[in-house]
């Protein structure tokens, strides 16, 4: 995916990868990040984000997301592309379960 996305003059950046990481060399042109960073939302709209790490997160894996909160309905407002880690898609695991079991 690197590579393709190179070729698009684009960066790859990932969150929760710490162990794909520590096998990648300094020159691997993906970069650690967060799913939901405050400090680039306030750099980038300015406001008052949060900016502090969300502990609640998966911090052990490489998750470096900044608190945050959801808004809205996921039951109200599903998403129907079928991501394989969407939020909005709160029925996913059961979906995937029943699938394995078939």
């Amino acid at each position: 995916m690197e590579k393709h996305l190179s070729k698009l003059g684009m960066q790859l950046s990932l969150c929760c990868e710490k162990e794909l990481f520590s096998g990648l060399g300094k020159g691997a042109g993906i970069l650690e990040n967060a799913c939901v960073d405050g400090r680039l939302l306030k750099r980038n709209f300015g406001g008052t984000p949060e900016t502090g790490r969300d502990y609640g997160q998966r911090s052990r894996q490489g998750c470096r997301c900044t608190r945050s909160i959801d808004i809205g309905s996921y039951d109200e407002h599903p998403c129907f592309h079928n991501c394989l880690f969407c939020y909005a898609a709160p029925d996913m695991d059961n979906k995937i379960k029943r699938s394995r079991i078939q």
